[in-house]
This record gives structure tokens, C-alpha cells and sequence, in this order.
């Protein structure tokens, strides 16, 4: 209802050592109405301790009902992966990964075999584990590489306890799914076995360029960072490289098929440098305002040419 707040004094009987208050809304057509005998303590109005009370009471009510609605959501364990993929399923349990793990591989499919080498390359890095390539026996936990539905990049991975799936049609699909696996062991910081949430993940890239440009032109880069960038940008399922390598400053690698690249266009000669070619002067008359051509030349040169 309209109003404003106020706080208004009741006194309790002499003897009682302490006042008692009251907050009641006043109506804001009366800018000071007279308190009326029925809202005093004991009649129709609350004593700021009573209301403090019921306060409470309802803070506790809402925040177990809360409780009860985050608990079940708690159980299910979500998963941060980058990109973010395009569905994610969630489900309860988890995929224990230790050393005892295993990758397997549909027999003759070389890519598959080719990815399973890079997820072990990847969980040996990051969490210290070294797991075996072959075919699973009774009882493994195990990461199974095989094709599926689907075209170009597209992928499916599904996190179970006791095997984790990746399906693809390509080979590409196959590698960024491997990726996403790789993702999903390292969500927490550390070396070791770790527990994977069960997830369903289907995948798709949105655009099917997506790049990233390094300048070697201007600035350069050993071997070793060119090597540890194309790592993260397959970390980050990042498809092209746009490698700037040469500009007017000079050509930046080295192809040995092609050795004049490098002896004669690895660096700019200055204009000043003998046998450097030289600007013809200009022929035009000077602009109104200089006094000759050399002093027209001289002051277009810094800018300053009216």
C-alpha cells in the first residue's frame, strides 16, 4: 500500500525498566495521523521484537527452501570446456582416469590411432599419466576412438562411468573430440587420477574458418614459441594459421629451395645506402609561399608545405 515507514513509542507499564516499538506503515495521504488505541501493544499492533521473530522464521523457511531446490542440481556436475560446445547433456556419475586407463581404436583406423597417440601425448603433459593404446580387456576403464555420424568437424563424446566415447566421421571430428576429452580431465588444477563428470557433448564448429594471425614480418619468435602457439590454438580448436611472413621490412624464414628469399629479401635497404636507388627530384613549381623549389621540397618533407 502507499506510505512511507515510521517508527512510532510505545510505553510499557512503570516498573517494566524498558520501551517497547512498533513499525507501522503511514498512509501517505496524512502527513502525521493520530495512533489510534487499537494499535498499541497487546491490541492490533506488533512489537519490533514480535515482527523480528516471524523475520526470522521466514529467512530460515526460504532459505531451506532453496536448499532443497539447489540440492539435486548440485549432484550433477557441470563441465567448462572453450569453445563452449554447441549441446551438453549432463548426467550423474563419473569416469574414474588413472594409469590403469586405456585407449582403444576401431582396428584399421590409422587417424584414430593417430589421435589416440596425441590423447596420451596430451594426459601425459598435463596429468602425469601414462595410459597404453590398446585394445580393452575385462574390467578396464577405457577411452574408445571410433567414427560415427555426422560430417567435417562435428564429434560426439560421451562421459560414462567405466568409458568415455569419442565419435566422429572425419579425422577432425576425431582429433577436437580427443580435445574435448582432454578439456574435461584437466577441469581441475593438479597431476594424478582425476574423476571426469558423465556428460554428453555433440559439437559442431559455427564458422569454419577460425584463425589466428601472427606477424613474424615485424616482430620475431623462435622456433620453440611458433610450436608452443600452434599447441594452444589447437587447445582452443583454432583451424587456421595466418602466418605474416614477409612485409617491405623484409622476408622472415628460411626455405631452402628458395635461397635468394632470405639473401636478398630477409632485410630493407636503407635509401641512404650506397647503390640504393634514388627518388627522382620533383619537378613541379613551388607552391605559393615558398621561396624556391629546394625550400618547397624541404618543407612538404616535415609536413609543413602550405
Amino acid at each position: 500500500m502507499p506510505g512511507r515507514l515510521v517508527r512510532d513509542r510505545f510505553l510499557r507499564p512503570p516498573g517494566s525498566g524498558q520501551d517497547d516499538f512498533m513499525i507501522r506503515r503511514r498512509p501517505s495521504s496524512s502527513p502525521n495521523p493520530p495512533l489510534r488505541e487499537s494499535e498499541g501493544p497487546g491490541r492490533g499492533g506488533l512489537p519490533l521484537r514480535l515482527l523480528f521473530a516471524r523475520s526470522q522464521t521466514m529467512l530460515r523457511s526460504l532459505v531451506l527452501a532453496a536448499l532443497l531446490i539447489v540440492a539435486p542440481a548440485a549432484a550433477v556436475a557441470q563441465v567448462s570446456l572453450i569453445p563452449a560446445p554447441a549441446r551438453e547433456t549432463s548426467a550423474p556419475g563419473a569416469f574414474h582416469l588413472s594409469a590403469r586407463t586405456v585407449i582403444s581404436f576401431e582396428p584399421g583406423d590409422q587417424q584414430a590411432r593417430a589421435t589416440a597417440q596425441v590423447l596420451a601425448d596430451l594426459l601425459a603433459r598435463s596429468r602425469g599419466l601414462k595410459l597404453a593404446i590398446r585394445a580393452p580387456r575385462p574390467g578396464d576403464s577405457v577411452i574408445h576412438i571410433a567414427g560415427g555420424e555426422g560430417a567435417g568437424e562435428a564429434y560426439r563424446v560421451q562421459v560414462a562411468p567405466g568409458k568415455i566415447s569419442v565419435a566422429a566421421a572425419g579425422g577432425a571430428g576425431q582429433f577436437y573430440g580427443a580435445v574435448s576429452v582432454w578439456q574435461l580431465a584437466t577441469q581441475s588444477p593438479g597431476r594424478g587420477a582425476v574423476d571426469i563428470p558423465s556428460v554428453t557433448l555433440d559439437d559442431q564448429p559455427r564458422f569454419g574458418w577460425r584463425g589466428l594471425m601472427l606477424d613474424s614480418a615485424r616482430h620475431f619468435q623462435s622456433p620453440a614459441f611458433i610450436k608452443k602457439l600452434i599447441d594452444a590454438m589447437t587447445a582452443h580448436k583454432l583451424n587456421t594459421l595466418h602466418w605474416h611472413l614477409v612485409d617491405d621490412q623484409g622476408w622472415r624464414i628460411e626455405i631452402k629451395k628458395y635461397p635468394r628469399l632470405t639473401e636478398v629479401g630477409a632485410w630493407r635497404t636503407p635509401a641512404t645506402a650506397p647503390g640504393a636507388p634514388r627518388r627522382s627530384r620533383p619537378t613541379r613549381a613551388p607552391r605559393p609561399g615558398c621561396r624556391s623549389r629546394r625550400s618547397c621540397v624541404a618543407c612538404r618533407s616535415r609536413g609543413r608545405c602550405p
